[in-house]
């Protein structure tokens, strides 16, 4: 039984139907360093077993990541007979799988951490790829994310519209506020905001 003192990190790792695709690269870093696979940076990802479970295999090796029926819990499995659980959750009718680890840094996540979780969030939330982070601050108990969005496609590329998002997220890179502060064309100039 886990100590009541003890904390827990959530990692978001990648979005189910994103791979293989835009998360591939991602999900691929993860299971090296995780795992200490060498063969995986170059393996082929594909979808089997009616899109329920992702096959990562060379010509030797496979890893397998399979959602169970309730779709709450991916299992993985090593070829080595290694295993191990990712969560699930739906967010916006899609399937985000998180690790879950204890925590026993105690330590509070730095700016990289939260840029990375802030355009990852962004990107499953609006289902669009966010173009950059403008800006981040800590206030409170939570961290305020500035993120730029990429809402329409334009010939030539300095009349995209882009919007810009505030996100809030916890110290465990949790979703705690969203709200859009606007858009602007790409070539334009980008104003001060005045608090």
């Amino acid at each position: 039984m886990a100590n009541k003192t003890d904390k827990e990190a959530v990692t978001h790792l990648f979005s189910w139907d994103k791979v293989p695709g835009k998360d591939s690269e991602g999900l691929i870093n993860f299971l090296s360093q995780k795992f200490g696979i060498d063969w995986i940076k170059t393996a082929k990802i594909e979808k089997i077993d009616d899109d329920k479970t992702i096959r990562i295999s060379t010509g030797k090796n496979f890893l397998l990541l399979k959602l169970n029926k309730e779709k709450t819990k991916l299992n993985i499995e090593i070829d080595d007979g290694r295993t191990y659980k990712l969560i699930v959750m739906t967010e916006c009718d899609k399937l985000v799988i998180y690790d879950v680890t204890k925590d026993v840094s105690n330590k509070n996540p730095d700016i990289d951490e939260i840029c990375r979780s802030a355009l990852s969030i962004a990107e499953s939330l609006l289902n669009k790829k966010p173009e950059c982070v403008t800006g981040v601050s800590r206030e409170e108990n939570a961290w305020k994310v500035h993120v730029e969005v990429l809402e329409r496609k334009a010939v030539p590329d300095t009349q995209d519209i882009l919007s810009s998002c505030e996100l809030i997220l916890s110290d465990d890179a949790k979703l705690k506020g969203y709200k859009r502060i606007g858009t602007r064309r790409r070539g334009d100039r980008v104003r001060e905001v005045q608090e």
